[in-house]
C-alpha cells in the first residue's frame, strides 16, 4: 500500500471518528440537560391544556367531539412517493414469493420423479 493511500484512508477514518465523536456529544448532553424529558413536559402541558378547554366546553353546554381534544401522536408521512415506495415493495415482495414458491414446486417435481 502506497503512503497516499495511507494517508486518504487516515483521513476517512478521522472524519468518520469525529463525526461519531460529535453525535455521541450532542446526544450526551441533550439527554443530560434534560430536553427529553422537556419535551414529554412540554406535550402534558398540551394535554393539561386540552383537558381544560373539555371541562369548559361542557359547562358551556356545547356539542363535544373528541377529535378537537387528542392529538395525534404520529405524523403523517402519505404522500404520493412513499405509497409508490410501498406499492413497488408490495409487487417485488409477492415476485420473490412466487419465484421462490416455483422453484420448490419444480424442485419437490424432480424429487418424487426420482424415486
Amino acid at each position: 500500500m502506497n503512503k497516499e493511500k495511507r494517508k486518504k484512508i487516515y483521513k476517512f477514518f478521522k472524519r468518520l471518528f469525529f463525526i461519531i465523536f460529535v453525535g455521541f456529544t450532542v446526544l450526551y448532553f441533550s439527554q443530560a440537560t434534560g430536553y427529553y424529558e422537556y419535551k414529554i413536559h412540554d406535550k402534558v402541558a398540551l394535554t393539561d391544556e386540552e383537558i381544560k378547554k373539555f371541562e369548559k366546553d361542557i359547562k358551556d353546554g356545547k356539542d363535544i367531539d373528541v377529535e378537537k381534544y387528542v392529538q395525534s401522536e404520529l405524523p403523517k408521512y402519505d404522500n404520493d412517493l412513499s405509497n409508490l415506495g410501498l406499492n413497488l415493495s408490495k409487487k417485488i415482495s409477492n415476485s420473490i414469493t412466487k419465484g421462490i414458491n416455483k422453484v420448490f414446486k419444480y424442485l419437490g417435481n424432480i424429487a418424487s420423479e426420482s424415486n
